[in-house]
């Protein structure tokens, strides 16, 4: 975890990041039997259904239990090619999902733990060739950073979730401690504290656990020193 802080006057702004370990599992195409200069470049994309920050830049990760969405193409000679006639197996950690004509598009869940991934193979079978591409998704648990911004009066804190299996913030309960106080709130991941409560003070430690309420069992913590 990595703390950092910046100041504008009397209002000090401190950010509790976390490094997420973001690794890329790129893509690979195999082919089988006629190879050719004329053989077709297959792409391969995935997508978490999964709650993360609008202005999150990097690729959002599944957390066990979410949806990802696989789709598929092919390019040849430039142009993108028509796979609605081509026979298309996805199999995934060896396990067939789905084959059909033009299935480019497929989803599943998620049933790995955090710190494993899945093998995702597509095999498209056209013009008496067959032809492969795989990948790995890597699985990670639900996180949760915490941002404050402090001044000698109040302390507003703020969740910001990744990788959670909700929709929005009205599926996660939100409860924070700071100096043995609790404040806990659905669907909103702020807080705001005055001095009228006694904890607005240097030394101070917030402490936050956030709650999937469908799920309970689905949950992530962060804490920081105010």
């Amino acid at each position: 975890m990595d703390r950092s802080t910046t100041g504008a006057g009397p209002w000090k702004i401190r950010l509790l990041a976390l490094a997420f370990g973001a690794i890329a599992f790129p893509a690979f195409i195999l082919t089988a039997g006629a190879q050719s200069v004329d053989a077709p470049q297959l792409l391969l994309t995935w997508e978490a259904r999964n709650l993360y920050p609008a202005a999150y830049p990097a690729k959002a990760f599944p957390s066990q239990g979410s949806t990802i969405d696989l789709s598929m193409s092919a390019i040849s000679r430039g142009s993108l090619m028509d796979l609605s006639n081509a026979v298309i197996t996805w199999r995934v950690d060896e396990r067939v999902i789905g084959r059909s004509a033009g299935l480019q598009i497929i989803s599943f869940t998620s049933s790995k733990q955090s710190g494993s991934s899945h093998f995702v193979r597509a095999i498209v079978e056209t013009g008496g060739n067959e032809y492969e591409i795989v990948t790995r998704i890597p699985v990670l648990d639900p996180r949760v950073v915490i941002q404050a911004e402090t001044s000698a009066q109040s302390v507003q804190l703020s969740a910001v979730p990744f990788f959670f299996n909700a929709s929005n913030l009205s599926g996660l309960n939100f409860t924070w401690t700071v100096a043995g106080k609790t404040f806990t709130k659905d669907g909103d991941g702020s807080v705001s504290i005055g001095a009228e409560d006694g904890l607005v003070g240097s030394g101070l430690r917030a402490d936050l656990t956030v709650r999937n309420l469908a799920n309970p069992l689905e949950f992530a913590k962060a804490w920081l020193s105010l």
